[in-house]
């Protein structure tokens, strides 16, 4: 069984181990550690506990239909590249999309057919967002993203390219294909917008634009 051990190297202030001073001590798990004005716990996780936390991590962060981040980190996210793009002065795209079409699917082949449409655009979604910036799943059919250093013209393009990629695949279930389409509005951070939700706010009207302009399409 493997043992660990803490051993001063001559510090100025000495490490206690829970009440006691040591210069060099076994560590069980649990043990307090005092090092100057800091504390430390000792703990062990085999491989089995440290998968288990990762799988736990994933459940509770990750949409189980599309593999993207829940809403609540994506929220998070944004929020920090946000702060990051106002403070450095560079630029941020966000892209609000809508699928076309899904009542449609569910009415005529089942939600069963509807959440694999939607599990299937989440991940062309995620794919072609890829480093560039985080996608999620807004709620229901709605996506999200946002896009670092790319200004509006570079959000058109990505939109586009998710746009006619969704376009093109054919969504195969149990012997059923349907072809949706997606909406995607698009918005650039500016100097006057003061917050992520404003931001959200104007790329929402712009997908609204888009679908009023029937749908299928790019619109800021």
């Amino acid at each position: 069984e493997r043992q660990f051990f803490i051993t001063d190297l001559q510090s100025k202030n000495g490490i206690w181990v829970n009440s006691h001073r040591t210069d060099n001590s076994p560590l069980l798990p649990g043990d307090k550690i005092f090092i100057g004005a800091t504390i430390l716990k000792f703990a062990l996780e085999d491989a089995f506990e440290d998968k288990f936390h990762t799988r736990v991590d994933e459940l509770m962060n990750i949409d189980a239909l599309t593999g993207l981040p829940i809403k609540r980190v994506f929220d998070q996210k944004l929020n920090i590249a946000f702060m990051k793009a106002k403070r450095r002065g560079k630029t941020l795209s966000l892209s609000m999309m809508d699928m076309d079409g899904l009542k449609r699917i569910n009415d005529t082949h089942g939600h069963l057919m509807g959440s694999h449409t939607i599990s299937e655009c989440g991940k062309i979604i995620g794919d072609i967002v890829g480093k560039k910036g985080t996608a999620c799943r807004y709620g229901g059919d709605e996506f999200i993203a946002y896009m670092r250093n790319r200004a509006l013209a570079e959000a058109e393009t990505i939109g586009e390219s998710i746009r006619k990629s969704i376009a093109m695949h054919t969504f195969k279930l149990n012997g059923h294909s349907v072809s949706p389409t997606i909406s995607i509005g698009v918005a650039e951070l500016s100097d006057e917008i003061e917050s992520p939700d404003e931001l959200v706010r104007i790329a929402d009207e712009a997908l609204y634009r888009a679908k009023e302009a029937g749908r299928n399409t790019v619109s800021r």
